[in-house]
């Protein structure tokens, strides 16, 4: 996470910075992390070892160029977890240094789990502003049409989480793709296995496998899908209405934080969809009436020139009388 190694020499050295490199775990750093702390004397060697080939031999040759002959690690832990490895490299260090890599580990771990809270806190903010958007936005959506509503949801779910997000609708025992990336499915319900288990259950559901969970569907197990997912189920006032459903081809394991925002946007979605078809009824019922109105007025006007026509025959009728007579 941090390279303070030689002034940045090492990252020179694998023609890479050296945050983010994958390297070997070592029997140093094994202890380091299970007893919590530990010294070395013979750095060089875990340095060779920690690298592994090709750079091995050479990151070795330029710890003993700069003296990093002795090691001490101590584990951080985070929101009461271990999270990390402070390492000190040095020729100078000594076993009694341990007293201050652990008061270095304990203000490390203060401001880790500060800077968690304040994140935490920012995250919440933002998923609040975004589903408040959202809101605002679907009410709009919801004037015009269902699809607007569908579509605001989905680029919500899919911003917020930084995934493919999808909405799907059921329509009898049907279910297809509504909005977002899988626009083509189209398939029998039972067909689906885990959008049957998200209508079904209460809660969030989630995937860390696609690949080996049973519930995945042949075709899309056959089609090479992969990774975790993440769905939950939109219901009306007359049933199951569909399934909101967000999808990380990386397989990252989502959250309890990620399920709440998506079941937050699911909320909206639903009372937008209701708002939605109450606006279509609504306008449907309203064009009826008028219909009816024009209807009635038309009967009313159709009755009233019968009735002069009534008057004015009447009116005829007597002196042709008299003139016949």
């Amino acid at each position: 996470r941090a390279d303070l190694f030689a002034g940045g020499a090492l990252g020179r050295l694998l023609g890479r910075p050296l945050v983010g490199f994958s390297a070997a775990w070592t029997p140093w750093f094994r202890r380091v992390w299970v007893e919590g702390e530990a010294y070395s004397d013979d750095a060089l060697d875990e340095v060779q070892r920690f690298f592994g080939r090709p750079w091995g031999a050479a990151a070795q040759s330029l710890a003993a160029e700069h003296g990093f002959t002795r090691a001490l690690g101590v584990r951080v832990d985070a929101s009461g977890a271990p999270h990390a490895i402070l390492v000190l490299r040095g020729a100078w260090l000594h076993p009694d240094d341990l007293a201050l890599a652990r008061l270095l580990r304990g203000h490390l771990s203060a401001a880790l789990d500060t800077a968690r809270y304040l994140d935490a806190a920012r995250r919440r903010l933002s998923d609040l502003s975004a589903v408040n958007d959202l809101a605002r936005r679907a009410l709009v959506e919801a004037l015009r049409s269902p699809q607007g509503v569908l579509d605001a949801a989905a680029a919500c779910a899919g911003a917020r989480l930084q995934a493919t997000a999808s909405v799907f609708l059921v329509e009898g025992d049907r279910i297809h793709g509504a909005s977002g990336a899988h626009l083509t499915v189209d398939r029998p319900v039972a067909e689906v296995p885990l959008a049957v288990a998200a209508l079904a259950s209460r809660r969030p559901l989630t995937v860390d496998d696609l690949s080996t969970d049973a519930r995945t569907s042949t075709s899309a197990r056959a089609a090479g899908v992969a990774g975790s997912a993440l769905l939950v189920g939109l219901s009306s006032q007359a049933g199951p209405r569909g399934v909101l459903a967000v999808h990380d081809p990386a397989g990252r394991r989502f959250s309890e934080e990620d399920a709440a925002i998506v079941s937050a946007i699911a909320g909206v979605t639903e009372v937008a969809l209701e708002n939605a078809q109450l606006q279509a009824e609504s306008r449907a019922h309203l064009a009826a009436l008028r219909e009816t109105q024009q209807r009635l007025v038309e009967r009313e006007r159709l009755a009233a020139l019968g009735e002069v026509a009534a008057v004015v025959a009447h009116e005829v009728r007597n002196p042709l009388a008299v003139i016949f007579n």
